[in-house]
């Protein structure tokens, strides 16, 4: 939350990246936290809110054949436009594409109307838009809500927020401009692109290369414009083959200290078997590296833990559960390369827990079935889940559990 970036904070509030007291972690000198954009780049993707300086970006991002959520990205001011900040905001996942531009359409909306006036520096349009997502978390649309939207706006939902094209207005480099001043893309495992790389257009680029899942091969997914500073995904809908993509997250490494591990103690009673089965996984960066899903975005330190639980007297779907979640897991994490939000920490982990029921129900423990309780830590946040009888303890210090 950015409601206080322009305030100073408490005395005895210590930021976390350097160390240091007298600043937001946000705000941090050493970098990271938020993003920096150049003036072609907020020409080419975004729109003015208002009659201030803050601009945003409105669109529907799909995460999944039917998980679809709205994303609207809020500039903040700073000395100027060339010195502003992205903060995002996510909806909720809907399984259609309108619903989740409804979502986007309210996001907006509250965006406009959060603007203080012509002095805006986009904290007023932020602290609306949240306020607006924490409420779009409990509501459901109908047809009939999108038909009404339409109809005020004269446009269909899909049009409103669409995913912005390559625009007219990018600044594509001249000829004249090999002398210029290459910028650095943001995050790690950016090479700068070869000769026949394929690129939106000719210039200085750096792409960010993921490797296939069946054969191993490496391919571009994000690219990078040197001389703009503009980043850009494929997307088949647009006529260019590319669309303006949000900048990847910084990724964070926070001081937490933490340990994992397990133990178990069989029942007394005979026979002796091991029912319950624990997953301790202390470096997810380097597991998603050995499992070609890399999570170089992603904040540190990540690591997951889980405890099986056998049922019926029967330790073979608690197995099974075990040897398969992180298999459906990491696949997830690695497809995002923004920030993730708390709330789809926990989306991401009810996914999973779909997507491997799927997987037992189809499996030879069909029949059998486990409790499960995971913790997934990223940065410094935790985000816990459990199913059946198993659960998480929480215990701050200080505190009773």
């Amino acid at each position: 939350d950015v409601s206080s970036l322009h305030k100073a904070p408490p005395p005895t509030y210590t930021c976390h990246r350097c160390g240091q007291r007298g600043h937001w972690i946000q705000a941090c000198p050493t970098g990271g936290g938020l993003q920096r954009y150049s003036d072609n780049q907020l020409d080419a993707i975004s729109v003015p809110v208002g009659r201030g300086g803050a601009r945003v970006i409105v669109r529907v991002r799909q995460e999944a054949p039917e998980a679809f959520k709205a994303e609207i990205t809020i500039f903040l001011a700073g000395q100027g436009i060339s010195d502003s900040a992205a903060m995002r905001v996510r909806g909720p996942k809907r399984e259609r594409e309108r619903i989740a531009a409804m979502d986007a359409l309210q996001l907006k909306r509250a965006a406009v109307e959060g603007a203080p006036g012509r002095d805006s520096d986009g904290t007023g349009e932020y602290q609306a838009t949240r306020k607006r997502q924490r409420e779009l978390l409990h509501l459901e649309w109908t047809n009939e809500d999108c038909d009404q939207a339409e109809k005020e706006e004269g446009l269909p939902l899909e049009e409103i927020v669409r995913e912005v094209d390559l625009p007219a207005q990018v600044a594509k480099p001249s000829s004249g401009d090999e002398d210029a001043v290459l910028l650095r893309p943001t995050g790690p495992g950016w090479v700068q692109a070869g000769t026949m790389t394929a690129t939106p257009w000719k210039g200085q680029w750096f792409v960010h290369e993921r490797q296939e899942q069946g054969t191993g091969k490496h391919h571009p997914w994000l690219w990078f414009d040197a001389r703009t500073g503009g980043y850009y995904i494929r997307s088949d809908s647009a006529a260019s083959g590319y669309v303006a993509a949000t900048p990847p997250n910084a990724p964070d490494v926070y001081g937490v200290v933490f340990r994992g591990g397990s133990s178990y103690l069989p029942p007394t009673e005979a026979p002796a078997r091991k029912d319950d089965v624990q997953v301790v996984l202390q470096d997810l960066p380097k597991t998603g590296f050995l499992l070609k899903s890399p999570l170089v975005f992603l904040d540190k330190p990540a690591a997951f833990f889980a405890v099986f639980d056998g049922l019926r007297d029967n330790g073979a779907a608690a197995d099974f559960c075990a040897r398969n979640f992180h298999k459906h897991l990491l696949p997830r994490l690695s497809l995002r390369h923004t920030a993730w939000e708390d709330f789809e920490l926990a989306d991401v982990l009810s996914e999973t827990f779909s997507a491997l029921d799927k997987a037992l129900l189809s499996s030879q423990a069909q029949y059998e079935g486990c409790s499960v309780a995971v913790a997934l830590l990223v940065g410094n946040r935790v985000a816990t889940a459990a199913i059946g009888g198993a659960s998480v303890l929480l215990v701050r210090k200080g505190e009773e559990p």
